[in-house]
Order: structure tokens, then sequence, then C-alpha cells
């Protein structure tokens, strides 16, 4: 590593670490100031306040270090540009285009980084803090989620699920559709009052069978069903209603999954190239400092410059993920959206200081 790379490293990550704590500080203490109360209310000791909130750490760092990427490189090339330092380091022969050289290779690392914060760590502690919060602060069951109105599909089959609870795999009112070969009408139609989904099979309960080509009607008491495909899918339709908040990889089998059965993955697949587009856009910040610091070296005012860039940024951001979601736009033009326009902005403008240099 070069003598440059040393020095552009230690103050970035010296200014890094100050961003990151100021931060978190931040963050915390806004979320401290509104849960407080329910955690003296509850009656829970400080030890389970504090492992809560240091549990959030990883996630909070997920989310903040684009914005703080960005506002530490300006405070940084600011501070260069006043001092002379990138005129001194200009007439000794480097160019401005070996700091941009650096801070890309830098910030790909990053954004390594921020995808496996965001993917692990701070996925495993979200999940943990929901759980505290739930059950130490709330006084109840964590995995009581329950969905309602579920379709599910298992090769003829078609079934509607009105009210279901993932984690125990019970819900009442199942109705199965089965279609002829060709798909063109029902041969025979089961509802069920309750069920049990396991692997492999289906309990169903207080169940009425009817076939519509006989006119015939049966009851049972249960009745046992190998619906393989409808669990794996019945089994990923809690991410359904949270799929940010599974790990990159395990969305991944998820789409794939649910694509087996005939499910509509668009929105899916947007919400799994917008984690590695958020992951990179903290490459996009660097280009972004890089850019900004080309017009002014006034601290302040790149600050500002920078700050606005980042609510654009993210404005673009979840305009793009949105529009992929409802499908008014492919997912991977969806997701990459605020990272195509902010990489071709800040781009331009460095290709336009180059030339603008090389002509004097």
């Amino acid at each position: 590593m070069s003598v440059l790379s040393r020095y552009l490293l230690r103050q970035n990550l010296y200014l890094m670490s100050i961003c990151l704590c100021l931060g978190i500080a931040v963050y915390l203490l806004s979320d401290l100031f509104e849960r407080l109360d329910d955690f003296l209310e509850a009656g829970r000791g400080l030890k389970i306040m504090l492992v809560y909130f240091l549990v959030k750490i990883p996630l909070i760092i997920s989310q903040i270090l684009p914005a703080v990427f960005l506002v530490a490189m300006l405070v940084q090339l600011s501070a260069m540009r006043s001092n002379r330092e990138l005129l001194a380091l200009r007439a000794g022969g480097i160019s401005y285009k070996a700091i941009i050289s650096f801070f890309l290779v830098y910030s790909l690392f990053w954004s390594g980084g921020q995808l496996f914060i965001s993917q692990y760590l701070g996925v495993k502690g979200l999940e943990y803090s929901k759980r505290i919060w739930a059950e130490d602060v709330r006084g109840k069951e964590y995995v009581t989620k329950t969905i309602h109105k579920l379709w599910l599909r298992e090769n003829n089959d078609i079934l509607h699920i009105d009210t279901v609870q993932p984690a125990s795999g019970k819900g009442r009112n199942l109705s199965i559709y089965t279609l002829a070969q060709d798909r063109r009408s029902v041969v025979q139609f089961i509802n069920a009052k309750t069920f049990e989904a396991k692997e492999g099979n289906w309990v169903l309960n207080d169940v009425t069978i009817i076939d519509p080509i006989r006119f015939t009607s049966e009851y049972k008491p249960t009745l046992k069903l190998s619906l393989g495909e409808a669990f794996k899918s019945f089994t990923l339709a809690e991410s359904r209603n949270n799929p940010a908040q599974l790990p990159l990889w395990e969305l991944g089998r998820a789409i794939h999954q649910l694509e087996v059965t005939g499910s509509n993955v668009e929105g899916l697949r947007t919400i799994w190239h917008g984690k590695l587009s958020y992951a990179f856009s903290i490459t996009i910040m660097a280009l972004l400092a890089l850019a900004i610091i080309t017009f002014e070296h006034n601290v302040y005012l790149n600050l500002t410059a920078g700050l606005v860039a980042t609510f654009l940024f993210y404005g673009f951001f979840v305009l793009g993920s949105s529009a992929g979601e409802m499908g008014f736009l492919p997912p991977i033009a969806g997701a990459w959206l605020g990272n195509a326009v902010f990489i071709l902005g800040a781009t331009t403008r460095l290709f336009w200081r180059s030339i603008a240099k090389s002509t004097h």
C-alpha cells in the first residue's frame, strides 16, 4: 500500500468512526425516548433494556452507513482541499484520478461489509430485539402472527386459506379446488373448518367433499392430504408479509420456491435486488463526494450539498423500489434506479472536470 493510500485510509477511518458513533447515538437516543415508558411500565431491569438496544446496533449501522460514508468523505476531501493538499499532490505528479481510484476500491470493501452486516448481523439482531419487545416488554408470545386470505397452489390443486398462523401451522377455513387436467373446470371441492399443516401431510378437520360433476357431498371428521409443494409455499407465506427482513440468500430461495408454485415474485425480486443496490450505494456515495468536492472547498457548503443529495438518493431509491414492486418497472431497473441516476450524474461531473483540466 502506497503512502498516499495509507494516509487516506487512516484519515477516513478516523472520520468514519466519529460519524458512526454520532449517528448511532442519535438513533438510539430517539428510540430510547420513544420506548422508555414501555420498558418502565413492564418493570424490566436495565440489563434487558441494554441488550435490546445493543442488538439493534448492526441494523442501525447498515441503515446509516451510506450517508455516514458520504459525510466522512466530504469532510476529509474538503479539509484536504482547504489545506492545499490536493494542490500539492497534483504538483507532485499525483492526479485526482489516483484519489478517485483509491476511494472506489475502498468503498467496494465497505459495500461488502454493509451487505454482511445488514443481511447477517442486522437480521439476527432485529429478530432478537423483536423477540425481547414482544415477550419481555409486551408480555406476548412472539410467534403469534396471523396471515389472512392466503392463496397457494399444488399441481392441479388451488388452495385458499382464510386465516393461518405460519409458526404453528394451524389455520381455519381451508378450501381446495381440484382442477381437471385441462384446468378449465373444477372436478372436486374440499372445505375444512380447521387444519394443521405439517411437512408432507396436512390434517384437515370437519371436512366437506363436494363432487360438482356427480352432484354429491361427503362429510369426514378428519382427512389427511399430501401437499408437499404447497407446504413449502406455506412456510414462506410469512416472508411475503415482511420479505425485507429475510437475509439475501433466504429470500433468493423463497423466490425460487414460490416461483415453482406459480406465484408472482416480481415484488420479491425487486426487494432482492434492492438489498444489493443499497449495499453498492456506498460506492455511489464515494463518487458523489468526489464530484461534489470539485465545485467548492467550503466544508459547510459541501456537507449541505451532500445531505441534499442523500435525501434525493433515498427518494429515487424508494420511488424505484415501489415502481418495481408494483410492476411499473422491471425488478432490476426499479431496484437500481437511484444508483443509476446518481452514478450518471457523478461520473458526468468527474469526466467534465477531467476534460476541463486537460484543456488548461
